[in-house]
C-alpha cells in the first residue's frame, strides 16, 4: 500500500551536478521543493483548489504540506537540468 514503506534515499547532488554539466547540461542552483513549487505557481493552484466547494479537506491540506516551513517543502531538495 502507499505510504507503508520509506523510499527516501541520499542523493549527492554535487556529484550529479557536476556528472550533468560534463555532459552538456546547465545546472539550475540547487533548491527546496517549497521554493521550486513557489516559482511554478502551486500558491495559483492552492488558491484554486481552496476555492473548489467540491474539494475535500485533504486537497485543501495538501499544497499546504509541501510548502510549511520545517515540512516537506524544506526537507526534499530539486535540481532542475536544461539541455
Amino acid at each position: 500500500m502507499p505510504g507503508e514503506q520509506d523510499i527516501t534515499a541520499s542523493v549527492n547532488f554535487t556529484a550529479l551536478a557536476d556528472c550533468a554539466r560534463e555532459r552538456g547540461f546547465a545546472v539550475e542552483p540547487l533548491t527546496n521543493q517549497g521554493e521550486f513549487l513557489r516559482r511554478a505557481g502551486i500558491a495559483d493552484i492552492a488558491a484554486r483548489v481552496a476555492a473548489d466547494p467540491d474539494a475535500t479537506v485533504a486537497e485543501r491540506l495538501a499544497a499546504k504540506t509541501m510548502l510549511v516551513s520545517g515540512g516537506f517543502g524544506e526537507a526534499f531538495k530539486v535540481l532542475v537540468l536544461r539541455k
